[in-house]
């Protein structure tokens, strides 16, 4: 993770279809769950998982959970 970007730096490079998933899986609900709701298959929400670990820089579903918090999208 580069430390030099900020949240809102990271915020800027998710579409709005990441933000839909981060939503899904840091308010915790798992893999299979998140498939269900946007009617895919469980390794295309993993995929969706590996990329927000790469847009972000986080390399965790906690440190993605800390994020969507801390730009408003989930509450504690």
């Amino acid at each position: 993770m580069n430390p030099r970007i900020t949240d809102t730096g990271r915020a800027y490079l998710l579409s709005p279809h990441d933000w839909d998933v981060l939503k899904e899986l840091a308010s915790g609900h798992n893999v299979k769950e998140t498939a269900m709701t946007f009617h895919v298959s469980p390794k295309s929400v993993e995929r969706y998982r590996a990329h927000l670990y790469r847009k972000t820089g986080y390399n965790n579903l906690v440190a993605l959970a800390r994020f969507a918090i801390r730009t408003g999208l989930i509450e504690a």
